[in-house]
Parts: C-alpha cells; structure tokens; sequence
C-alpha cells in the first residue's frame, strides 16, 4: 500500500507499471480526494514531468467535467497530484461492466464532444484521448476528462505554441498527422480521430486496426482501412457507422473539422434512433460535406516537385505546425532495428526478402511498395508487397507486364534520376489525365531512385490509396538503406536459386560485425539508444573526449558523417542486433 503524508489511502483503483491512482482522504479536512502518484524506476523523470503538465494544464481550466487538481507535492524522487474525487470508472471499464444501447452511446458521445468542444474554445489540445482518459460516473452518467500529460496550450490561435507535447504518445490512437510523415498541422481534428479510434473500439469491442508495435499502429493510421464495424450482437445502425468512419478519414480535411459539426450529426442520429424516422435532407448535407472535404488539399506544382505548403485550418481554434519529429525519427530506428532482425533471424531469402519490402511499407506509411530494376535495355518489376497481406510479387518480370504501378511515373523517375513525390495524383497536376491515375485514383506517389555504390540500381516505387501527402516527409534516408538492402538480397535470391545454401548451411546476406571494435560497437548501439556523447561516457566510464575519437572512428569506417546515418548504416549492416 502506498503512503502520502497528510493523507490516509482507502483504495487503490488503478497501477501500472508507472503510477499509482487511489481514493483518500486529508487527515486534516477528511475531504475525499484522489491521489496519482509515480513509481520510482527507468520513467520516473519521464511520468513526473508528465504529472507536472497535467497539474499546469488542467488547474488552468474552468471546465466543470475536468478533473480538477488540487495540488502537486513531491515525495522522495516521484511527484504527486491531488485531485478532485470523482466515484467513476474509465470508459473502457463503463463498457465491459454494463449493457449500452445505441441510444445511450450516442447520447456518450455527444457529452464527450461538447467537453472536446470547450477544449478547443480554451485552445488546448488533449493529446491523449482513450477509453481510458474519460471517466464516466456509472450512476449519473456525467463524463470527466483527465489524462492531460500530453496536453498542448496553444495561444493566437495556434502561431506560438507555449507547451511542446512530449515525444510519445498512445499509438494506437494517435491520428495520421501526429506520426510526423505528414506536412500538416495538428489541431482538434487530430483529438476527434483519437475519439473516432476510441468509439469505434467501445462500440465493437475492437480497435479498428491490427497491429502489434508502434511501427505497425503508424502504419495502419496511413494506409490501412479500417476493419468492417460491426458488433457481434445486433447490427450496428448506419448513421453510427457513417459518423465514425467520418472521424477516422485519414486526411485531415476529410474529417469534421470542429465538434460542433460532430455534435450536428450525432444529434440527428440521436432524433434518428429516438423516433426512427430520418431526414433526407440532412443526410444529404452529411455527404456534401464529406465530398467537399477532397478539394481543400496540397497541390503538387508543375514540376513534380514537393509542395511544402502546409494545408490551412479555417475552423480550428488551436493548431500547431509540424515539422519532422522525433517520434517519426523514433518509428525509422524502429524499423532500422526490425530490418537488422531480419537479417540475422531469417536464413531463406525469399521469406527476407518479403520481410524488407514489409518493413518498407511500414516504415514509409505506404500500401502498395515496388522494386524496379534498371538495365540499359528495359525497367523490370524486381518485387511487389501490398499491405494487409495483400499479393506479393518476388520472381523479376518487364516492367510492361504489369499493370499494378504507374508506367509514366516510374519512367519519369528513370529519366530524370531525381526523387519525385506526388502528394494528391488524382487531383491535380501534369498526370491527373493518365488512364491508371484515372482508374486506380492514387492519392499519394512517391519514386526514389536508389543509387549503390554510385550507381543507378533502381528505383522504389511506393503508392497510398488513401491518404494526401502521405510521403512528404523531410528525409527518405532509411528508405533508401532499405531499399538498397533489399536489392543485395534480391540479387542473392536470384543467384542462390537451385545452390540456396553455402558455407554450413549459412547464407551470406550481411557483412561482417568486424567492421567495428569491441568499444565501438558499444558506442553504436548507446548512440541507437537515443544516449549523447556525455551520457555513453558515464556509461563506459570514459572520457567525453574518447568517445568523441570513437565516434570519428565509427563515421569513417561507415563512411558517414552524422549520428543518424551511423546508426542507419550500423543497423543496416546487422550491427545493431543485440541492443
């Protein structure tokens, strides 16, 4: 049982590895309260820091459904905040434990809304909506927000931000822009995804994707639909469907740009669901605004070249402008550390092969991924992976045999040698008349030409169906690593068929750890673990200078003269593997 100075703990309603929540009361007032407090261990600096801006925050606003903090103490290394008490439960803990109609989860998510609503009119950004951050009081049904750890103050309307979010979050509701793939800004759009991902989990008892590591969830959020909504008892009413699928587009326009719009639909579907009857009208309102939703977007210029023009928000109160985060540099290490996994794990070529274009995939947010060949003669389809298990292609056939990628655009790629992305195809710009832009409606292209060692090998072609601009982020360095990577194993693949094993039974699909020392690759691996040059001194307990010389020692034999290219190289190279 934990102890607080000053006051008495009655019960512990919620621990996790990090924090521990309980009812109490102060000793002197016998006022009842709820205490949060964060364990002592690896996070400790992390979760006080996150208590602290949720204290900041939330004592900040006059809302009557936040949860209230009273104070902030310390206690040893680990922070407190008192709150007000509340006799509720989670959301996700209201939906297993009781029976909730149509009716009365409309009538949830209208009371959710408003509160969302209120945020936005004080210009703060929740950050970290989930079953779990909304409390419900199971007897009055009155909803409370808590959660604010990762809450962002905006002020003048969104141009300087007060508070950064910390780099984390809840990934599997975090929305398409919060990845940082995206050049677009977060705003209350982004929180009404997070609800949609919410809704949709509590109404089915699902999330609507699969995914199992924070690579996986940014993915899904990308380029993956969602799955069939629907619930294992009574069929769930299409009003209900259609508004949940609005807050999940994955384009930010596509989306209700405001609660007060969610609130409109969800008050009609409640009508709806109260005297059965429907309004056409309205209806027809709900999907004119949805088609308008496509024409407010990022316009590629004549030249192919990538726009860096962010989309502007009209009917947000609070935004924020996004550049390359570290979370996005997070999920490229991710998938730098999943790509050398493979190498060292997977001994059949094919299978690794099919692994790399996965992890491409994932790590570029896109749903369809092509090799191409460049011979002097002709292009040829080198492999083809399709996200959610969709066909994979890994045997090599001319390019003119296959329908699946844009012809014109891999050829345009081919002849300029240049990085070419298209952020809307099907909108705008020079190929918007092409017979495969006109039946395949791509949204997003992107073509990287891939040099090895100096020279022309081939190109990736990457395409998503679904979302704008989903390749317009600042670097396509670990792309291109993977890319090169799964060229080395295509070409083994072709020239280990019929003799596939050599040595003992052992491929040869990556160099050799040799490359480096003993101490430099313990360098390596704390500088893949996120550790400055300071903090590997402490933890070899040596010299900042040394590891500096080690550093520059790294960077030459890699050939590489930056941080995150080492450790892109380092990982390619399988070196990384045991961290």
């Amino acid at each position: 049982m934990i102890t607080v100075p000053g006051y008495e703990i009655h019960e512990v309603i919620l621990e996790d590895q990090h924090i521990v929540v309980a009812y109490a009361s102060c000793t002197q007032t016998k006022r009842k309260v709820i205490v949060k407090m964060v364990k002592e261990g690896p996070r400790t600096i992390i979760e006080n820091a996150k208590l602290m801006h949720e204290f900041e925050i939330a004592s900040s606003l006059d809302i009557p459904e936040i949860v209230k903090p009273l104070s902030l103490l310390k206690q040893g290394n680990s922070m407190i905040i008192i709150l007000q008490s509340i006799k509720g439960v989670t959301l996700r803990h209201y939906f297993r434990s009781y029976r909730v109609s149509f009716r009365d989860f409309v009538q949830l998510a209208i009371r959710i809304s408003c509160v969302m609503d209120k945020l936005n009119q004080h210009n703060i950004l929740h950050m970290n909506i989930s079953p779990d951050t909304i409390v419900i009081e199971p007897v009055s049904t009155g909803i409370y927000v808590t959660g604010f750890g990762y809450a962002i103050r905006s002020e003048d309307g969104g141009q300087h931000i007060r508070n950064t979010p910390l780099l984390e979050g809840s990934p599997p509701y975090m929305s398409p822009e919060r990845i940082g793939r995206i050049n677009d800004t977060i705003d209350v759009r982004s929180d009404l995804y997070s609800l949609g991902v919410a809704l949709y989990e509590l109404l089915s008892g699902r999330k609507p994707f699969h995914a199992n590591d924070p690579l996986e969830w940014a993915h899904a959020h990308l380029a993956i639909k969602p799955l069939p909504l629907v619930r294992e008892t009574t069929p769930i009413p299409e009003s209900i469907s259609r508004i949940l699928l609005k807050l999940l587009a994955k384009t930010v326009e596509e989306r209700y740009q405001n609660p007060s719009k969610l609130i409109q639909d969800l008050e009609e579907c409640l009508y709806q669901l109260e005297t059965g009857e429907s309004c056409e009208s309205k209806e027809a309102v709900f999907h004119y605004e949805l088609s308008l939703g496509d024409r407010h977007v990022q316009r590629l210029d004549s030249r192919l070249h990538l726009t860096k023009e962010q989309a502007s928000v009209t009917e947000s109160k609070t935004n924020v402008p996004i550049t390359r985060s570290g979370y996005a540099q997070m999920l490229d290490l991710a998938a730098l550390m999943k790509a050398s996994k493979a190498f060292s794990e997977e001994k059949d070529p094919e299978r690794l092969m099919h692994t790399l274009m996965n992890i491409i995939l994932e790590d570029a947010g896109a749903q369809r991924g092509c090799l191409i060949g460049i011979t002097e003669e002709a292009l040829y389809i080198e492999a083809v992976v399709e996200a959610g298990g969709g066909a994979a292609i890994l045997d090599t056939i001319p390019l003119d045999e296959y329908d699946g990628v844009f012809h014109e655009f891999v050829r345009c790629v081919a002849a300029t040698r240049e990085l070419i992305i298209i952020n809307d195809a099907y909108r705008k710009g020079r190929f918007v008349n092409a017979s495969y832009v006109v039946r395949c409606r791509p949204k997003s292209l992107l073509g990287l030409p891939i040099y090895i060692q100096g020279r022309l090998a081939g190109i990736l072609y990457l395409e998503n169906n679904l979302t704008r601009g989903a390749f317009a982020f600042d670097s396509h360095e670990v792309l291109h690593m993977l890319a090169s990577q799964a060229f080395y194993v295509k070409k083994q693949r072709s020239s280990l068929k019929g003799a596939r094993r050599l040595k003992g039974s052992e491929y040869i699909l990556s160099p050799s750890a040799n490359l480096l020392t003993e101490r430099e690759l313990e360098i390596v691996r704390l500088m893949a673990a996120g550790l400055s040059n300071k903090e590997i001194a402490a933890r070899l307990f040596i010299a900042t200078g040394t590891v500096h010389v080690h550093i520059k020692h790294i960077y030459a034999k890699l050939k590489v003269n930056r941080r995150i290219q080492a450790v892109t190289k380092a990982a390619a190279l399988g070196l990384l593997e045991d961290i």
